[in-house]
């Protein structure tokens, strides 16, 4: 059996090439699910931020390696499954169930996957939900992913390791939250037996409080029903200055039908967020008939409509948000700060803005296209836009598109609006570069 100083000196000598193949494997899997067919998997990628890694640590490797019986240093990371570990956080459970199911029903269904594999992924839901045994004993929650990467021939000049295994965790924050927290205070210390009840019940109850964030984000920031009752239901205010600011602000949403007419809703926000109303006008120096100005401005809602436009999931924003939105946009902010500032009031419901792009002249590649609704999608930066078949400064027949596919295309962006698509950046005057 290998010894312990030759497992750490095989760790070792792996370590550069392990760095450059886990950033590698976790951009691949972001842009497989930033570009994803599936409108609802691209917003749920968005709103969960960068994929976390970690290679594992000697210590760890070592103990894993006398688990299994590891026999020769050539043995490693091949017999190690978690390697090489990435986790994507969700904003909520629902959420990660719905990722973990895309990416089996990929590889399962579709044979898609983000890189070159040796073998089949093995998906594994260790929730109480599955009923796994391991959560239910212990209170960890997670959907763990384990694959190998082959990495054929890329990084031979460096070792000759052709397999990497990888462990996949998707979870949502708050399962995050604790098993970073539970890892770090109880796991592998002389009490860790004893607090296991106690550690299954903070899960269990962290887990309800992830029910209940989602649900209470859901009714707060729904969008606007036009057969919702006009009846309002408001929580109790207690302190006097919180009454008084519940009542101004709810009074001037509701006078003018400013509600209906601003907002498409005849729901008065609840009073937490008719305070946060106050705190904007505070925080600006504003008034709220400044920000009913900022609404009416058309080039501010032709800014607005376009940060909505190129923010996957994000058709519409509650009363307060686009409020907030507006206030900014109305006081020339920087595009950045006001995406950040409203992001900082949308993530409890996994909803993102993105920052929009300048109109202008821009290069990229020809994605897709589909005849017979006349538009393809051309990529350029990380981003896609949508062109009109009749974009192209030259005559292509229907024939010959397939010798687009790939192309690479110069093209001139603009921020439209037309009853039928809404407001959009569209990729006009395309030519094929030389």
């Amino acid at each position: 059996m290998v010894s312990d100083r030759g497992i750490e000196k095989r760790v070792r000598s792996l370590a550069d090439t392990s760095e450059r193949i886990s950033d590698y494997i976790a951009r691949k899997a972001m842009l497989y699910l930033e570009d994803s067919m599936d409108e609802e998997i691209r917003s749920i990628s968005n709103s969960s931020g960068e994929i976390k890694q970690r290679i594992k640590s000697y210590p760890s490797v070592i103990r894993k390696a006398r688990e299994i019986g590891v026999e020769s240093h050539d043995e490693i990371p091949r017999l190690i499954e978690d390697y090489i570990g990435m986790r994507i956080s969700t904003p909520n459970k629902n959420q990660a169930k719905q990722l973990f199911e895309y990416l089996r029903r990929q590889f399962t269904k579709e044979k898609d996957w983000f890189c070159d594999l040796v073998g089949e992924p093995k998906f594994t839901p260790m929730t109480v939900e599955d009923r796994n045994y391991y959560s239910i004993s212990t209170g960890y929650q997670a959907y763990h992913i384990t694959f190998v990467y082959d990495s054929g021939s890329r990084y031979t000049q460096d070792c000759e390791v052709c397999e990497w295994p990888f462990e996949l965790q998707v979870m949502s924050q708050l399962w995050e939250f604790w098993a970073d927290y539970s890892r770090k205070y109880f796991y592998r210390t002389s009490t860790s037996k004893q607090s296991l009840p106690y550690q299954v019940a903070i899960s269990k109850i962290l887990d309800s409080a992830d029910e209940l964030m989602k649900a209470t984000a859901e009714d707060l920031l729904s969008e606007p029903n036009d057969s919702a009752a006009t009846e309002q239901e408001s929580l109790e205010v207690h302190y006097g200055k919180e009454r008084e600011i519940v009542e101004k602000v709810g009074n001037w949403l509701q006078q003018k039908d400013r509600l209906n007419r601003l907002f498409g809703t005849p729901k008065l926000p609840a009073p937490v967020f008719l305070i946060k109303i106050q705190e904007i006008c505070d925080a600006l120096s504003i008034t709220l008939d400044d920000i009913e100005g900022f609404i009416s401005d058309p080039e501010n809602r032709r800014k607005y409509n376009a940060i909505l436009s190129v923010s996957p999931k994000v058709s519409f924003l509650p009363p307060y948000q686009s409020m907030l939105m507006y206030s900014l946009i109305g006081k020339k902010r920087p595009d950045e700060e006001v995406v950040n500032l409203v992001n900082e009031e949308l993530w409890l419901i996994g909803k993102k803005l993105r920052k929009p792009p300048a109109e202008g002249s821009y290069r990229g590649f020809i994605k897709r296209y589909d005849v017979a609704k006349k538009f393809g999608i051309v990529e350029t930066e990380g981003a896609t836009y949508r062109f009109f078949l009749n974009s192209f400064k030259f005559f292509v027949p229907d024939e010959k598109l397939d010798t687009l596919t790939g192309a690479e295309v110069v093209f001139e962006l603009h921020l439209e609006e037309s009853p039928e698509h809404g407001t959009n950046f569209i990729a006009r005057n395309m030519e094929l570069c030389e």
